[in-house]
């Protein structure tokens, strides 16, 4: 299909990215989501690691290594990214939590086809949400929703 031969081409792009410099946290991170996307956890698990030994903040990252762990059934590693995910949360301002909800979003709709990880990445979700100041910006983004007491 389409998509498989474009996640092929970024594949193949992003490790010639890696040879002539490998130490790209973003870029070594890309790979492990081609590599996700196309469910080779493994080869996630291993590009995921080495961009966390080079950023230890990034939330996504934690994240992202947390759900494929859970994809390979290991549940202990994914419960410890997951919280290394959570702490570094708190470190973000609001409009990177934003960008971060909406990944995790978009995670949560791919996984309502798998019920191994619904439940996982929704109270994830549930815990990353920004607050209402970016309601606007939110609301024509993603499916987020303030009452009148959280503004």
């Amino acid at each position: 299909s389409l998509q498989k031969n474009l996640i092929e081409q970024g594949i193949f792009w992003l490790n010639k990215s890696i040879e002539t410099n490998p130490n790209q946290s973003e870029v070594l991170m890309n790979l492990g989501t081609a590599y996700f996307q196309s469910n080779q956890y493994i080869q996630a698990i291993k590009y995921y690691e080495i961009a966390v030994n080079l950023d230890q903040n990034n939330a996504l990252l934690f994240f992202n290594l947390a759900l494929a762990y859970e994809f390979e059934e290991n549940l202990e590693k994914a419960s410890l990214y997951l919280k290394k995910s959570l702490e570094s949360i708190d470190k973000m301002d609001e409009e990177e939590k934003l960008t971060m909800f909406k990944s995790v979003t978009k995670k949560k709709a791919a996984s309502d086809k798998n019920p191994q990880t619904g439940s996982f990445v929704f109270e994830y979700s549930a815990q990353i949400k920004p607050s209402c100041k970016f309601k606007q910006l939110a609301k024509d983004q993603i499916p987020y929703h303030c009452n009148k007491s959280s503004q």
